[in-house]
């Protein structure tokens, strides 16, 4: 999945501006990608605790790869701005479920060493990514660069359906608690918490500044 992305992250702003012609245009693409995570991040965050997580995963997913194959042939910026937007959505959608699924499938006792292989797995994405999506790009267009991004989107959903998930209580219960009630208790739980209050104070100053920084 994040092998695809990364040729998407060099593919789209390439073909947004063979469209425009426009810089504007291609900083409002990279602002525009992020909006999903601070409009509707908490909100479909609770949302996607109510469901069956396995489907949830694999069918955000397939609708991400549906998506990236549409977009080469998209004829103007807004179509790409929308695709980007339904595309950076399903996945803010479907990130709770994947973080939440890690410790279901591993146990306690691989929890630790899981979370490490992930984050050096991402790591190692941002240096290597970026670079083979350019070398993608320059091989084959950016228009053309989008079907790998799809090709790969689909063998992660079927990576993913392969992944044996149990099937975990999730509390509260959607009857229990109504969804709003359930997003103010997450918000005062990470306000009652020292550990996650530090982590989201130290966290959100670097990412509002690599927000802000890419739209320039």
């Amino acid at each position: 999945n994040g092998l695809g992305s990364a040729v998407t992250y060099v593919a789209l702003p390439l073909f947004i501006y063979d469209l425009s012609g426009s810089l504007v245009a291609l900083g409002l693409g990279f602002f525009l990608e992020t909006l999903p995570w601070v409009v509707v991040g908490p909100i479909i965050g609770v949302w996607s605790d109510r469901g069956d997580r396995k489907k949830l995963i694999v069918g955000a997913t397939l609708g991400q790869a549906g998506l990236i194959t549409v977009a080469p042939f998209a004829s103007s910026v807004w179509q790409l701005y929308v695709l980007a937007v339904l595309s950076t959505t399903l996945f803010v959608w479907s990130t709770p479920a994947r973080s939440a699924v890690v410790p279901e499938v591993v146990g306690r006792e691989l929890f630790p060493h899981a979370v490490a292989v992930g984050q050096l797995t991402q790591q190692a994405l941002q240096i290597a990514g970026p670079l083979l999506g350019g070398v993608i790009v320059f091989a084959l267009t950016p228009r053309r660069a989008f079907f790998v991004d799809a090709v790969s989107f689909l063998i992660a959903a079927a990576l993913f359906a392969l992944v044996a998930i149990p099937t975990a209580a999730r509390f509260p219960k959607p009857e229990e608690q109504p969804l709003l009630a359930q997003l103010r208790a997450g918000v005062s739980c990470i306000r009652n918490t020292p550990a996650l209050r530090l982590t989201l104070l130290v966290s959100l100053p670097p990412m509002l500044t690599l927000g802000m920084v890419l739209a320039l």
